[in-house]
């Protein structure tokens, strides 16, 4: 979420009004949750920030954190592209 919230922020300094980078940002995630639930774009959804959101859940699990890395690299790259 932090990197949605770097998204936001970028686009709250470049945009006129803070309620266009709002917009901007819930369209995003809108987008975002729809290319996620599709299956077939499965190399998009990895691209995606909202795509490892949920598996720290398998954090608890003792064979269950490998997808965290690839999470980690996902937030961190988004983060720095935006920053």
């Amino acid at each position: 979420m932090l990197s949605i919230a770097t998204i936001a922020f970028t686009l709250g300094l470049l945009l006129p009004r803070g309620i266009e980078a709002l917009g901007a940002v819930v369209a995003f995630m809108i987008a975002a949750g729809i290319l996620n639930g599709a299956h077939t774009l499965h190399a998009v959804q990895v691209a995606l920030p909202v795509h490892y959101w949920q598996d720290w859940i398998h954090a608890f699990d003792p064979s269950g954190t490998a997808h965290l890395g690839t999470g980690i690299v996902a937030q961190v790259a988004t983060i720095t592209l935006q920053g």
